[in-house]
């Protein structure tokens, strides 16, 4: 066993100890953070494997192998270690710190002994026996993540146990009892028709959340804003029992001045997942310049548009596009929802885009926060349709910063 001492005795503001007592074969951790991007951060586990000495018999260099292969791999492609070394092992010299209000200089090496350690240290660690002390916990939680370091009950010794020390914090108890059912049923009977409104910043991100929440698979149509996909990428994400057709943000826009940048920019787009079982007819209304897509319902005579405007369009262009659409619709004769992600917060009052919704005669039917920012971006606006059938829930979704509007149409 080697003994390295440092020339000042007292332990102040440093993750250098004074004294280091290490042998080869000692289990040890890393405390400093030395190249975070290499995996070299406070906290690693390993063990040491050599310890090289200078012609003084002084400790020149340690080396250590970590448990974790992939920490240290930079540091190993441009190191040449000794032949008696191992090939997976990262050498350490003394490292220098200022430990009090005189500058005094610490150089030590950055390790200490680690067969023990706090339970803050072992966040994020797996393993497969552990020996837990619980005479110390002080926090909310702490009991929890010593104990659940474990594979198995069979890998687990408990020392010091106190029921009392295993709780959580009060704030997360009252915020998971007030939290609604993930898993809930999205209409009472399968006699009305069931929409889903849902920005998934994402299709490729959330594909699987989506694809394994019954609350979307049960209903008939799920209209997508901010997809994020081309045209192409559209055939990666096909539902059992449902058909996709998605528009992306580059074929909504034309080459204008005014869309140049935004048609070249990422995200963006508009989705439609509708059941094959029902009937739905895509239209074209060649409106340009509103990332859109327009179906019709003609089992109920309903048209449904869904829309996403991203935060950089000015409002006023905006609109200029919008009245064009609306123009369009009123050519079908038909009852008309226009539903989607308008980046306009209607708790701060009526402002351009509402306004010019109402001016068409077209009624706003959400009411309830849609994100976690507590806004109301997600609107629906109805025109000719009997509001009295119309049945609107959120959906907490705890996958993207919006949540989901189920809309029931008896």
């Amino acid at each position: 066993m080697v003994k390295i001492n440092t020339v000042t005795s007292k332990d102040v503001d440093t993750c250098l100890s004074n004294v280091l007592n290490i042998a080869e074969g000692a289990r040890v951790l890393l405390t400093k953070n030395l190249d975070v991007s290499d995996g070299l951060c406070n906290g690693v586990f390993g063990y040491v494997r050599h310890i090289a000495f200078d012609k003084d018999e002084h400790a020149k260099l340690i080396y250590v192998e970590f448990d974790n292969k992939k920490v240290g791999a930079k540091v190993r492609k441009e190191t040449v270690l000794p032949e008696n070394v191992q090939s997976d092992c990262i050498p350490f010299g003394r490292q220098e710190e200022k430990i009090n209000y005189r500058n005094d200089i610490r150089r030590q090496f950055p390790l200490k002994l680690a067969y023990s350690c706090s339970i803050h240290k072992t966040q994020g660690m797996t393993m497969s026996n552990i020996f837990v002390s619980l005479q110390k916990v002080f926090a909310a939680g702490q009991a929890y993540v010593a104990l659940s370091r474990v594979t198995s009950l069979n890998g687990l010794v408990v020392k010091d146990f106190n029921e009392k020390l295993i709780y959580c914090d009060k704030a997360i108890a009252d915020a998971l009892n007030e939290m609604p059912l993930y898993i809930e049923p999205t209409n009472e009977g399968r006699s009305a028709t069931v929409i889903i409104l849902r920005n998934i910043q994402g299709l490729n991100s959330h594909f699987e959340d989506l694809k394994n929440d019954n609350r979307f698979t049960e209903c008939d149509y799920i209209c997508l804003t901010e997809t994020w996909l081309n045209e192409v990428e559209g055939r990666n994400f096909e539902l059992n029992d449902f058909s996709l057709h998605n528009k992306s943000r580059q074929v909504s826009y034309d080459n204008s001045q005014n869309f140049t940048e935004l048609k070249n920019t990422l995200h963006g787009g508009v989705g439609l997942y509708y059941r094959k079982n029902r009937i739905c007819h895509l239209y074209n209304l060649g409106v340009f310049n509103i990332e859109h897509i327009t179906f019709g319902l003609p089992e109920i005579n309903l048209t449904i548009v869904v829309i996403y405007r991203p935060p950089c369009y000015k409002t006023d262009l905006f609109i200029t596009y919008l009245q064009k659409l609306l123009d369009e619709l009123d050519d079908f004769g038909s009852s008309v929802m226009i539903m989607g992600d308008f980046n306009e917060d209607i708790l701060k009052g009526k402002a351009g885009i509402q306004q010019c919704m109402e001016r068409n005669f077209y009624k706003q039917c959400v009411t309830e926060i849609t994100t976690d920012g507590n806004t109301i971006l997600d609107l629906i606006f109805v025109k000719n349709f009997n509001v009295s059938t119309l049945k609107l829930r959120i959906l907490q979704t705890y996958f993207s910063y919006h949540n989901a509007i189920a809309i029931g149409i008896s």
